[in-house]
């Protein structure tokens, strides 16, 4: 997977549709909830037909991070945000160190991040993809904030 700007999409558009090995996808975070998510991939695309459900989910959860993604489709995906970061999405069971922002910190041997990555994700988020905005009030925000969200913060 790659991503590449809207300037270069259009540029590579037409050998793009020539090629049978690639598929372009329009995306979009999905920043407020009036907005329908695009996440599934299945907008739009240009070049070789592809099953978007084929994409790994992994790769699905980075993009929507990278692209500051602020609202989520339901509690599974919270679960799976919350997964991939290392962070709790219910109360922490005996024996398992969750820090004030959410971060669980591993047992030795386990994979996954080392140090919290809410400090970087606060950053990337507020101050380069969303100008210095406030987040607080959506699913991505509350997570940063070390909150837990609940099945019925996703019922629109």
């Amino acid at each position: 997977m790659a991503i590449i700007s809207p300037f270069k999409a259009q540029e590579l558009l037409e050998l793009i549709g020539e090629c049978w090995r690639v598929t372009l996808y329009i995306y979009a975070p999905r920043l407020n909830l009036g907005f329908r998510p695009l996440d599934a991939l299945d907008l739009f695309s240009e070049g070789k037909p592809f099953d978007s459900l084929s994409v790994p989910r992994h790769l699905i959860v980075q993009l929507n991070l990278f692209a500051g993604q602020l609202c989520m489709r339901s509690f599974k995906k919270y679960t799976e945000v919350c997964d991939f970061l290392g962070l709790a999405w219910r109360p922490a069971e005996e024996g398992i160190v969750v820090r004030p922002d959410g971060f669980i910190v591993l047992v030795h041997g386990k994979k996954g991040f080392r140090k919290s990555p809410v400090k970087f994700l606060k950053v990337l988020i507020a101050k380069i993809r969303r100008n210095c905005e406030g987040t607080e009030k959506t699913h991505v925000g509350k997570i940063l904030q070390g909150g837990l969200l609940e099945d019925k913060d996703f019922k629109f």
